[in-house]
């Protein structure tokens, strides 16, 4: 069975995952894909946001924006031992994105797997990586790891985490489910959501 067979009977599967990972855990696991891969990539956005806050993260969203087909992406990731394709229940790749993604006009596909029990996806973009971050719906998502334990947060979010006021891109309402979530998630955190 080549990947892209694995790729097509996975689409609609869920990863199976271990239980959650500590901070320390996920950041050496993210540091161990990183370092394989054959091209540029960046962590943005909620689990970059998640660690600054030393908070484990749901998942783990790797942007790279090497020409690549998602059949391509697999076999390479298969060539550096990030991928098992034997295990075809734990991958999927999808271009129908949730809401919370459909905004993201740089977004090409997500292909989503797990990597020893570790939930990553591999968003694969249009743009310079320096634009990823900027174009994100709320300031407070707007930072970046890279490999080597380096945090890059924008001045977006360093002002959101000093004031503590969440700024919201005019694309998304008020009530958008993502927004919704992002309050509900650091109701503690933040206190008011801005239109930037």
């Amino acid at each position: 069975m080549s990947i892209l067979d694995i790729l097509k009977k996975a689409i609609m599967s869920e990863p199976v995952l271990k239980p959650q990972f500590s901070v320390t855990d996920q950041k050496a696991l993210t540091e161990e894909v990183l370092a394989k891969l054959p091209f540029d990539a960046i962590v943005a956005g909620g689990a970059a946001r998640d660690w600054y806050y030393w908070t484990p993260a749901q998942d783990i969203d790797i942007y790279f924006n090497f020409e690549v087909t998602p059949a391509g992406l697999a076999d390479m990731l298969e060539m550096v031992k990030v991928l098992d394709p034997s295990s075809a229940v734990e991958h999927r790749m999808y271009t129908d994105f949730s809401p919370n993604y459909a905004k993201a006009q740089y977004l090409n596909y997500v292909f989503s797997f797990a990597y020893q029990g570790l939930r990553f996806q591999f968003m694969n973009v249009n743009c310079n990586l320096d634009e990823v971050v900027a174009g994100f719906p709320v300031s407070c998502s707007k930072i970046e790891y890279k490999q080597g334990n380096i945090f890059k947060p924008s001045s977006e979010f360093l002002q959101c985490n000093d004031l503590k006021v969440v700024l919201v891109s005019k694309q998304y309402e008020k009530n958008h489910p993502y927004v919704e979530k992002i309050k509900e998630r650091f109701k503690d955190k933040f206190k008011l959501y801005r239109e930037m």
